[in-house]
């Protein structure tokens, strides 16, 4: 078996907002999830493809520009694909502004029928911390939190 088929993928650290608003943050908390809109496009696990997640996206939004779509398929493609287990996750607190939460992801992908609107896609997240403050933050991986996508890899700099 060669090397590459013996490493292991390092953890990652992601940002995962809960609304605009703050509106998911709390039954996120509550619940131990991170949670996604986008619920028009239904169960992100049926797109086998990158186009096929563009092209359900056209569809559910059919106003939406051609760049728009592309941003909102990178988001939903890691956010059902790229993630993993074990991968940490970061969510600014809008509802308890200059705090963040981290935690921990520990399940796949779901998409919860059942749920009400804007709270079905999501994933299992073991919370760890959900009163860091922002200032406790290293300034390069603030600049990361400054995003203004819903879902993004965090990349610190390297320390010079």
């Amino acid at each position: 078996m060669s090397e590459d088929a013996h490493r292991v993928r390092e953890q990652q650290a992601w940002l995962i907002r809960a609304g605009r608003s703050g509106e998911r943050e709390a039954r996120a908390l509550q619940h131990g999830l991170a949670i996604l809109g986008w619920d028009e496009v239904g169960d992100l696990s049926r797109y086998r493809t990158w186009d096929e997640l563009k092209s359900a996206l056209r569809q559910a939004y059919p106003d939406a520009g051609r760049a728009l779509i592309g941003n909102w398929a990178g988001q939903l493609w890691k956010f059902e694909t790229e993630i993993q287990y074990g991968d940490l996750v970061v969510m600014p607190l809008k509802t308890h502004a200059g705090y963040l939460a981290v935690g921990r992801v520990s399940g796949s992908y779901e998409f919860r029928q059942d749920e009400p609107k804007e709270f079905r896609q999501v994933r299992k997240v073991d919370w760890l911390r959900t009163d860091i403050p922002w200032d406790a933050v290293r300034p390069d991986l603030r600049a990361s939190l400054g995003s203004l996508l819903t879902v993004c890899g965090l990349t610190p700099r390297p320390r010079s």
